[in-house]
């Protein structure tokens, strides 16, 4: 082993989700730190697309890789973008690393054994720490101190030894004494039935109770106020306990005090070189409800009965306002060129590391003389870098957070003129602050006209980028006016949600921020109506920063969701997210969409097979496409788009919607990439011939394909592909079962107890218009009738062998036939039931077996 003497413990990261206790490691690449994914199995360090979208920023440039392709541990081949050489910093070390990019690997970075053996790294499980030769020095493996590699050894002692004296990760739910939240009400008490809940859903309400009264939250009560649950369900599964407070907030009385002028904070932390931002643990609920006011926050359990809350809890208009009143009061204004608070969002900016450890013993000391608890986990100590209300902080200044406009500048190139003219108009909503919008416009407005053909031009992209450009700057983008109210304008596409946060000024309306996310698979199931509220709520719990504590206005072009404040007896996903809405002051206004450009596109603008291509292999992105009816196709589909709403391109690719038993409860269907017919043979051998495919049969292989991939024929393709696959000829065991042994049948022992029948015809018609002769014979006796018929249907049959031989002769013990429609059907079973007749079939193909033949 190595010398205990001269090794570096490096912090060793256990993923707290979903129980995935994989190895990750802290690696900063140019000035950008990610989360890496230890792989002992990878014979080469990859880049992953969430890492690459990052770093190709910076106008790196790719290499070609040869082969460019490899398999996956699951068998399914993946396209290499290319490889590129970094320099990848763990700790103190920096190290060079040649680098394969694979856009659909959907780690940021995953540390393969080369990179293992350039550290010479050591594993130790059991401790939970990785090691290396080299200096000594020796690191917390708490999770909170990741990320600040740029403190010195004597400095980083000097922080634990503080967040030790102040910081309990075990310590209970702390509850202050130096404030009371009150309720004051100006009606008499509302009194709400309560809302049912599946049995799953009761149990996890159960729970949530259990644990609230295991911290002393809630107390049973006796009160006349009645305020019914929702349950909210959660990233990871668990579900948010709610109480709908819409009816109380009704008759509350606001509080005016004031939060904190956001420009007033951001203004004083420029220049700063050490930052630290705090998190409460569930911060409301250590604020105390004052015993006057318990009773209007009582709510019912099914089942359980009426509880009320004794600490403040959430959803209640003037929470924000007495918890700021409380933060302000705990921090005082002597701190406040160093510290500042809005509502539960603290952070402390200093320009030297000693000054910042006095500033934040100050703020952890007076946190827990006034009884409130930190979360640790949520704690960011000591960073050079900080996002915060929306702003990325750091020793460079004050700047603007990428993400306020990542949707605008994320928007690709339009496909089609219908893109264009979405593009031309959102552009068109902002003409006024754009000098000589006509003349940019020009190119994109030319594709639009009446039997334009569609050709994007250099002069088309460069317009179009500049456009873009001029969207994201200012004077189109603002600074935020604190003073004056805010817009909050949303819409949702069937495969994205947008929104932009505007305010009016004296010159027009400009924009605070644009902000746009793709859906995912389940929610793009959702009704429409849903998607719009899920673009609301995303949208107002994305802008909290800007809108919470003051009142706003809300512009979405789905008039439905007017009635979204005063939802009667809500129940489901809608109701949920109406509880959570319940704490912001809004008010929703309807516009036409024609008018509703700006958001439009943002929605529309997403990628919209986000969440499809980042696990379909992509290999046919590389390769020569000559299929000319593939060509075709991608041509009719950019050209007139309406004529094909089931078709789609992107990067040069056909997608399809396509149904599957997988995607059977998505009545539209979800996307596939159109293979051409050159590629189809090396789809078909991926998904039968490696091992893990199992070379399975014609069903499993089709299903396997349309995870990813679909063409036109491709249940015989793939039925054609099996039948000449030399490995199922000599292996496939016969699945189907075994025929059984040949037995003779038992010889009758008197007349009339076996009948044999069986159908002549059709015949030429006689002269009575008989077609048909139905022929029955005895077994023993060989005695036989014949019986003319006009049609051979069943009940021509059953009429005659009922009329002519079982009233004529007596009905047998047995009766044999073939397997024709008219003695299989049930008027001809249910008459030989009736008349206690059992009948015996012949084998199929097998006429001699029966003796009428």
């Amino acid at each position: 082993g190595l010398d205990d003497q001269s090794r570096i413990v490096l912090d060793f990261i256990f993923a707290s989700v979903r129980n995935d206790e994989r190895p990750y490691l802290n690696v900063n690449i140019l000035g950008y730190t990610f989360k890496a994914l230890l792989d002992s199995g990878a014979s080469r360090t990859i880049l992953g697309g969430p890492g690459w979208n990052v770093l190709q920023r910076l106008g790196l440039k790719l290499s070609r890789h040869n082969p460019s392709s490899c398999i996956l541990a699951d068998g399914n081949s993946v396209s290499i973008a290319g490889q590129v050489t970094l320099p990848l910093t763990v700790e103190t070390k920096t190290l060079t690393v040649q680098v394969l990019v694979i856009p659909n690997v959907p780690h940021p970075l995953i540390l393969g054994i080369d990179f293992w053996k350039l550290l010479n790294f050591v594993p130790d499980f059991r401790s939970g720490t990785w090691s290396f030769s080299s200096e000594i020095s020796t690191l917390s493996t708490t999770d909170h101190l990741k990320s600040y590699f740029t403190l010195s050894s004597s400095e980083q002692k000097l922080l634990q030894d503080l967040l030790t004296n102040y910081v309990d990760h075990s310590a209970p739910l702390g509850c202050t004494n130096l404030i009371e939240h009150k309720i004051t009400t100006t009606s008499e008490p509302i009194k709400q039935r309560y809302y049912p809940l599946s049995p799953t859903l009761l149990e996890a309400a159960n729970k949530e109770l259990d644990k609230m009264l295991e911290l002393g939250v809630v107390e049973p009560s006796t009160s006349p106020w009645s305020s019914p649950i929702v349950l909210v369900k959660k990233k990871d599964n668990s579900y948010r306990f709610c109480v709908d407070y819409r009816k109380v907030n009704a008759v509350t009385q606001k509080d005016a005090y004031p939060l904190p002028y956001l420009s007033s904070i951001l203004d004083r932390l420029r220049d700063a070189k050490f930052l630290t931002s705090i998190d409460i643990r569930s911060a409301y609920w250590q604020i105390p409800l004052s015993p006057d006011s318990r009773p209007v926050s009582a709510f019912v359990v099914p089942g359980r009965g009426l509880f009320q809350f004794t600490r403040m809890p959430f959803g209640l208009h003037n929470s924000p306002a007495t918890f700021q009143r409380l933060i302000d009061r705990i921090l005082g204004a002597d701190l406040e060129p160093f510290c500042f608070a809005y509502l539960d969002d603290i952070i402390i900016v200093t320009p030297t590391f000693e000054r910042h450890i006095e500033v934040l013993e100050q703020v952890l000391r007076r946190l827990s003389s006034a009884g409130l608890t930190v979360r640790q986990d949520k704690c960011h100590f000591c960073r050079s870098e900080l996002t915060y209300l929306g702003y990325v902080v750091n020793s460079d200044g004050l700047l603007a957070d990428p993400k306020k406009i990542d949707a605008i500048l994320a928007i690709p190139p339009p496909s089609n003129v219908y893109e264009v003219r979405r593009f031309v108009g959102m552009a068109g909503w902002y003409r006024r602050f754009i000098p000589n919008f006509s003349t940019l416009i020009g190119p994109l407005s030319a594709l639009t006209r009446k039997n334009a053909k569609f050709i994007w031009s250099t002069e088309c992209d460069s317009a179009f980028n500049t456009l873009k450009q001029l969207l994201v700057t200012a004077p189109i983008l603002s600074c935020p006016d604190f003073s004056q109210p805010f817009t909050v304008q949303t819409d949702a596409s069937d495969f994205g949600i947008g929104a932009v946060l505007t305010q009016e000024f004296s010159d027009g309306e400009k924009v605070i921020s644009y902000i746009s996310r793709s859906l995912t698979k389940p929610e793009r199931h959702y009704s429409t109506t849903e998607k719009e509220c899920l673009a609301v709520l995303w949208a107002i719990e994305k802008f909290r920063p800007y809108i919470e504590g003051s009142h706003f206005t809300v512009i979405t072009d789905h008039h439905s969701l007017i009635w979204l404040n005063k939802l009667q007896n809500p129940s489901g996903r809608l109701a949920r997210w109406a509880i959570r809405l319940q704490q912001y002051d809004f008010t929703i206004q309807h516009r036409k969409g024609k008018d509703h450009v700006v958001p439009d596109m943002l929605s529309r603008a997403v990628p919209v097979l986000d969440t499809l291509t980042c696990d379909t292999p992509t290999s046919l992105i590389t390769l020569p496409i000559i299929d000319s009816w593939y060509l075709d196709l991608i041509n009719k589909v950019r050209t007139i788009p309406r004529k094909y709403p089931n078709w789609f391109v992107q990067n040069n690719l056909l997608y399809r919607r396509v149904r599957t038993l997988e995607s059977s409860d998505n009545p539209i269907g979800e996307w596939k990439m159109v293979v051409p017919k050159e590629q189809r043979s090396r789809i078909l051998q991926e998904n039968h011939n490696p091992p893990v495919c199992g070379h399975a049969g014609v069903s499993k292989t089709v299903a396997r394909i349309l995870r990813y991939y679909y063409w036109p024929q491709l249940r015989a393709d793939v039925s054609r592909f099996i039948r000449r696959c030399e490995v199922c000829s000599a292996h496939k065991v016969e699945q189907r079962k075994a025929p059984g042994l040949f037995a003779p049948r038992a010889t009758p022992t008197h007349p009339w107890q076996v009948l044999s029948c069986d159908l002549v015809g059709p015949l030429p018609k006689s002269s009575k218009g008989n077609c048909f002769i139905l022929v029955v014979s005895d077994y023993f006796t060989k005695f036989s009738c014949f019986f003319p018929l006009r049609n051979a249907t069943a009940s021509s049959v059953c009429k005659t062998i009922e009329e002519q031989i079982f009233l004529v002769f007596g009905t047998p013990q047995y009766i044999i036939s073939d397997n024709g429609v008219q003695f299989r059907s049930k008027e001809f079973t249910s008459l030989c039931s009736q008349y206690r007749s059992i009948i015996l079939f012949t084998a199929r193909y097998h006429p001699r077996a029966n003796p009428t033949e």
